[in-house]
């Protein structure tokens, strides 16, 4: 099975000790048949011989012993099996439990690796809530399912080894109380049905349970400002309503199996008792009949739990398949990596005849683009929301690869680099800062895990950082919250900035980073950003034009498409959309 197949050894090993284990419970009631021959007759006798072989046989060893000894070598076989049996037992059972929790391990291993290196288009169709219950309830349920699948096989190769020792008492009384089982099995199909079906439910559920409450953390702000907490408080309501009743309905097929089955099996017992002196061996019919209803009761439970597993697998299956499709679904990587290491600019980037779209969607994002980054340049990207500036910059890193062109470092296409190495010599610093729930100085270390310290305030300081930081309670060790709650908008972009620093990257792209800035904020923020610019290529994302009046080139973009390239001074010497764009903006401050 795909849920156990990394753990080959665990599971011979299991399946070895297991089948060791039942054979052993077998053989244990085996020896029912002398100890009651002998508690009756004061003797162990072979029979005239309507018994089977293997009855003959077992009685045939302990008849060799003088009678005032059979006794006790009956029960010192019976001790010493039962004490191997539970020892075997006990290690049958600790090998499952421990193939469960390493199945639990390896799936959220699984999909926590494939989290991270998915590309960003999936990440634009998938519902984040999803992906969190795959490492959560999803993953637990494969855990439980793994164990019933264990529990099944042992309780079946038990009650196997139950099953020809009452061959051996009687073929008939056996062939009877089969049949018999098995119309009660037959009976549980439209239960195991049911339970499937809200199993189902219940799977569903937890992904939109999860989807939910996660958007409901990440927009508070909205809720609350939309006074919508009763309206969210119902749809999450709703959710959990519907996994409650499927839920119940699947807890009522399980409950079910247990009144049916002992029902059932009682009828079977009467009609044993009563048929029991017809097909057994007439000196043998107390010993043999009262340990062919022994194995039958001690059977019977056996019976009750596989249906039980049984109708318990149902309910918990679709959660395996639910991850299996996804682990299907995301097993071809949507960007695939190059092989050749990239080991710094030398000449240019170039963008040749780019054109990209996302997933699905008919419009495309770019159309033809064309452009030149010099090494060392300050490039600026300007237009309207919408025309293609952050996409350029996602198709340089690699977030995604364009449908037609290509984009090269000096003459070699960026498809066939080393993603990591082609990364790790760029930085970005955007509008949306994002900041980890951790301390000031690894918020700044993840652009750098081997920064030194003094490395680390240095680039704090080159960032215009290290006042506020200080300031704080803890300065550099200082726990910063989700998402840098605790400071403000100029307070987080700087951060960002000294994590880029530390980083020391060839090209810095920088993605409208003071849009959202009040103009006190923007000023130190655009100080920090001219510092950390120097002798790098810089791809700048503009929304405040008055930011790239220096820049070497700026490239106008609307609609995807390239639409003026040139200086700031030529571009409003031409009058063209540059140029209202720069008035636009100028009304709009007046105003």
């Amino acid at each position: 099975m795909a849920l156990t197949q990394p753990f080959p050894k665990l599971v011979v090993g299991m399946v070895l000790l297991t089948t060791i284990a039942s054979l052993m419970e077998g053989a244990t009631l085996s020896l029912a048949i002398p100890l009651l021959q002998k508690l009756a007759g004061g003797g162990v006798q072979t029979s005239s011989m309507e018994a089977s072989s293997f009855i003959q046989s077992l009685l045939s060893f302990f008849d060799r012993f003088p009678p005032e000894q059979q006794l006790g070598v009956i029960i010192a076989c019976l001790l010493t099996l039962s004490i191997a049996k539970g020892g075997l037992r006990f290690i049958a059972d600790f090998s499952l439990r421990t193939l469960m929790l390493k199945v639990g391990l390896h799936l959220r291993s699984i999909c926590i690796d494939r989290f991270l290196n998915l590309g960003l288009s999936y990440y634009n169709q998938a519902r984040a809530g999803d992906l969190l219950s795959y490492v959560n309830e999803q993953s637990q349920r494969c855990e439980m399912l793994t164990f019933y699948i264990g529990s099944i096989f042992s309780e079946s190769l038990i009650v196997f080894s139950f099953v020809v020792l009452l061959f051996s008492i009687s073929w008939q009384l056996t062939l009877l109380s089969l049949v018999m089982l098995l119309g009660i099995g037959i009976s549980l199909k439209f239960i195991v049905a049911s339970v499937k079906a809200s199993g189902r439910i219940v799977s569903e559920t937890i992904e939109e349970f999860s989807s939910r409450v996660f958007e409901v953390i990440s927009g508070i702000r909205i809720i609350k400002s939309y006074t919508a907490e009763s309206y969210e408080g119902k749809r999450l309501s709703d959710i959990l309503q519907q996994r409650y009743s499927a839920e119940l309905r699947g807890y009522a097929g399980q409950a079910a199996v247990q009144p049916i089955s002992d029902t059932c099996g009682i009828f079977i017992l009467v009609i044993l008792v009563i048929l029991g002196n017809r097909f057994l061996s007439q000196d043998l019919v107390l010993p043999l009949l009262l340990t062919f209803l022994l194995v039958m009761v001690r059977m019977f439970p056996r019976i009750n739990q596989l249906n039980g597993l049984r109708v318990s697998l149902a309910n918990f299956y679709h959660s395996f398949q639910t991850i299996q499709y996804f682990l299907e679904q995301t097993k071809t990587p949507d960007i695939c990596n190059g092989s050749r290491q990239f080991t710094g600019l030398q000449e240019k980037i170039c963008f040749e005849s780019v054109t990209f779209s996302h997933q699905n969607s008919e419009n495309p994002i770019l159309k033809q683009v064309n452009m030149v980054i010099p090494k060392g340049s300050f490039t600026a990207l300007v237009g309207e929301s919408g025309s293609g500036k952050s996409t350029l910059a996602d198709l340089l890193l690699r977030f995604y690869d364009p449908q037609m062109g290509k984009i090269t470092i000096d003459g070699v296409d960026i498809r066939d680099l080393d993603i990591k190495s082609l990364r790790q010599r760029m930085a970005i610093v955007s509008q949306d800062t994002f900041l980890f729930n951790d301390t000031v100085r690894e918020n700044i270390k993840y652009g750098n895990p081997q920064a030194t310290d003094a490395e680390i305030v240095e680039a704090a300081r080159q960032a215009y950082a290290e006042e506020f930081i200080q300031a704080l309670p803890q300065g550099f060790d200082t726990i910063l919250g989700d998402r840098g709650v605790q400071l403000s908008g100029g307070q987080r972009q700087r951060l960002a900035i000294s994590r880029a620093i530390v980083r020391n990257p060839e090209i810095l792209i920088l993605d409208e980073a003071t849009s959202a800035l009040d103009s006190s904020s923007e000023r130190i923020v655009q100080q920090a950003l001219n510092a950390v610019g120097k002798n790098r290529t810089v791809l700048v994302i503009a929304h405040r034009l008055s930011t790239i009046h220096q820049a070497d080139q700026i490239i106008v973009l609307k609609q995807g498409q390239i639409l003026e390239q040139g200086s700031h001074s030529d571009l409003m010497a031409r009058e063209g959309y540059y140029y209202r764009l720069n008035l636009d903006q100028k009304v709009d401050v007046l105003s």
